[in-house]
């Protein structure tokens, strides 16, 4: 599974005061990634476009950084679900365009409307306790995908094997 990451936002809530606190929510996403050692992540904040990604894996703990794998394209046109096409573009360009993926934002406007794949935090609290809930269901859900998908192509050699003896 892949997971888009927006930054401010998500783990970098936007405080209604003047100082905001950073990255509040690195030990709530640290503690999915423990639990779903198999997840990478592409960064698809806007902060992709100031900093490089040797500089974004900074501003993230060292159990985050170890699963990020690059970062979307930029598409400079003023388009409608922008950050959507830009994820498209990654997935179709990237050795994993078959894969199951999700999206963490905290603009709706970026995606199609009721996008499946979008987890939608609120950029007062950003990745809070309801949030990390829907992650690890759908995170559990595609892992739950993968086993049966394994177990029935198990269960299709075994009997083919069975028929050829």
């Amino acid at each position: 599974m892949i997971i888009f990451l927006d930054i401010d936002g998500v783990i970098h809530p936007i405080a209604t005061s003047f100082i905001p606190e950073p990255f509040t929510s690195i030990a709530r996403l640290e503690s999915i990634l423990i639990d779903f050692p198999d997840c990478r992540i592409v960064i698809s904040s806007g902060l992709r476009e100031q900093y490089t990604l040797s500089c974004l894996k900074k501003f993230l703990s060292a159990e985050i950084a170890a699963h990020v794998i690059g970062v979307t394209p930029v598409i400079q046109l003023a388009i409608p679900f922008r950050r959507q096409c830009e994820i498209e573009q990654y997935l179709a360009k990237s050795m994993d365009s078959s894969s199951d993926w999700i999206a963490l934002d905290d603009d709706a406007r970026h995606f199609y409307k009721n996008h499946p794949n979008l987890i939608l935090c609120s950029p007062m609290t950003g990745l809070d306790e309801s949030i990390e809930k829907k992650i690890r269901s759908k995170l559990s859900s595609s892992n739950r995908n993968i086993t049966n998908q394994y177990q029935m192509i198990g269960n299709t050699d075994s009997s083919r094997s069975r028929i050829s003896i």
